[in-house]
């Protein structure tokens, strides 16, 4: 491969894919001089996912594909608790992406390659992680609680276990998410409220379906968006 079929910019995120490899590259520098920049004007690092995001490293966040920016030289690294990735090590600028490409072939015995530019979270799931999310034991976007409780608290639901996974379906939708649960146990406790006419308490239920229906739509279009199966599932409040 000569050319990338798109142009690229420091801090830019690329694929790599082999029948036996998969990595992660980001561009430390590139000749902006070309729609399909040639693969010796790209200078690449390298780089691991680290959760929470940190510089030097990479993070999938649903759809989005984070970098946390260079690296820190003199900041010592700050390893998460709950990070499950197996390396924290930031390593060196590896030199030109058409040499890295040329070692995959040379060193590695890799004949056959191909490269994501700026790739999305499901093309990463898919082929970084090979459709296994390291945080949902199931792979199906549900966690019992949030693995990095301890880095995001504000995503924690009380009074509730039915946490989103923040990892393949993403921060931003499981904060979305505490929100509009937090609603609907609010709700439903308004509901058991005795002094209440019939009336209104069949009122407060209509509301707390049309909320959890859009719950339910909302985290159904996400996980569609990132290859996630999604099933048909009951909230316990509405029993």
């Amino acid at each position: 491969m000569r050319a990338l079929t798109e142009p690229v910019v420091p801090g830019d995120l690329l694929l790599v894919q082999t029948p036996s490899l998969r990595c992660m590259l980001v561009v430390e520098e590139a000749a902006i001089t070309s729609t399909t920049p040639d693969t010796s004007t790209i200078t690449v690092r390298e780089t691991q996912w680290h959760i929470p995001l940190q510089p030097g490293y990479w993070m999938v966040s649903g759809p989005e594909v984070l970098y946390g920016g260079p690296p820190h030289e003199h900041e010592p690294h700050k390893e998460g608790k709950l990070c499950l990735s197996e390396s924290h090590t930031v390593d060196p600028p590896y030199g030109t992406l058409a040499t890295f490409l040329k070692d995959l072939v040379e060193e590695e015995g890799e004949k056959e390659f191909d490269i994501l530019v700026k790739p999305h979270g499901r093309d990463v799931m898919e082929i970084y992680f090979e459709g296994d999310c390291p945080y949902c034991e199931d792979g199906d976007g549900w966690i019992d609680c949030p693995p990095a409780i301890e880095v995001y608290p504000e995503l924690m639901i009380r009074h509730s276990r039915d946490h989103l996974c923040q990892f393949c379906l993403g921060y931003d939708i499981a904060l979305e998410d505490r929100v509009r649960m937090e609603m609907l146990i609010a709700l439903y406790h308004r509901t058991s409220v005795l002094q209440m006419t019939d009336h209104t308490r069949r009122k407060l239920r209509q509301t707390l379906l049309v909320l959890y229906r859009a719950r339910v739509a909302i985290i159904t279009a996400r996980k569609e968006e990132m290859g996630i199966r999604h099933e048909d599932f009951v909230c316990d409040l509405l029993h």
